[in-house]
């Protein structure tokens, strides 16, 4: 549906060294995102923002700006707005932009796209909240809520910038329609069913699936092998955990773990995972978008 893209990426210096040309790192890279999408594609790498942390950084300018929070301020700074806007400034048909950060450095830049789609991806403010009320509960996370009524504003700010606003769910969109959110539209996070359903399994087989990569993937694998399954252990002797996904066979709740609990890792074969279980367990407590598992 276009001639060519141009594609923004946030880069740290572990991804492009502090001393290394960008233009050229961008030029190095333009021939594999090319080849990936199959017609021209051009990137541009932005350093994300660096700054001394502190008390006041991380309480207090937060409240006040949702640039300055300390899980947003890294994309969201003067120059990060300013390389935003001057590609801005070329004044491209199609705007697309993923999640509230990025999305930041476009509304500090000053510019309005002509034809922008906001992909939320994970409602923020939702984010934050279920952090927040996550045990236990501290002085600073009290601190963090104060921060909360900034981060909404922005998403709403963006929201009315944009021709249609992305969520993963009805959920998400009822919620965001009841705080005033215009022109929001649902594509959802997930693939079609199988029509074929494997019968059933008697055993008493749990699974959980996750990238342990995600923080409330692994928060919820820990909590499950550690709070959980005992529980379940002692009352139905002859059950059993599979943890499966990226990185759960390194989990270091694996050393107290019960023998009828498999840290699989990895697997090439969900479907054949999914046939062996019985029951999905899915203890996630953080995080947002849908609990698609």
């Amino acid at each position: 549906m276009c001639d060519k893209i141009d594609t923004v990426y946030s880069v740290t210096d572990e991804d492009v060294p502090k001393d290394a040309d960008l233009l050229q790192a961008e030029q190095n890279h333009e021939p594999t995102e090319t080849a990936y999408w199959g017609f021209p594609v051009r990137p541009h790498f932005i350093r994300r923002r660096v700054r001394d942390q502190s008390f006041r950084h991380e309480y207090l300018d937060g409240i006040v700006s949702s640039a300055e929070q300390p899980q947003l301020y890294r994309w969201a700074g003067r120059d990060q707005a300013e390389a935003i806007g001057r590609l801005l400034d070329t004044d491209p048909d199609i705007v697309v932009v993923n999640n509230l950060h990025t999305t930041l450095a476009i509304l500090r830049s000053g510019r309005r796209p002509r034809s922008m789609f906001f992909d939320l991806d994970d409602v923020q403010h939702r984010v934050r909240l279920r952090w927040c009320r996550q045990p236990p509960v501290t002085p600073g996370k009290l601190l963090h809520l104060a921060q909360i009524p900034a981060l909404v504003a922005s998403e709403i700010k963006a929201a009315r910038m944009s021709k249609a606003t992305f969520v993963c769910s009805e959920l998400d969109r009822s919620h965001l329609r009841s705080l005033g959110f215009p022109r929001v539209a649902v594509i959802p996070n997930a693939v079609p069913s199988r029509a074929d359903l494997p019968e059933l399994t008697r055993d008493p087989v749990l699974l959980f699936v996750g990238s342990v990569g995600h923080t409330p993937n692994a928060e919820a694998a820990t909590r499950m092998v550690t709070r959980i399954f005992p529980i379940i252990e002692a009352a139905i002797p002859n059950a059993t955990l599979l943890i499966a996904g990226p990185g759960t066979d390194t989990l270091p709740c694996r050393a107290a773990a019960s023998s009828r609990i498999t840290f699989l890792g990895f697997v090439d074969d969900l479907a054949g995972v999914y046939a062996r279980s019985r029951i999905f367990v899915c203890p996630m407590q953080t995080g947002g978008g849908t609990r698609i598992k």
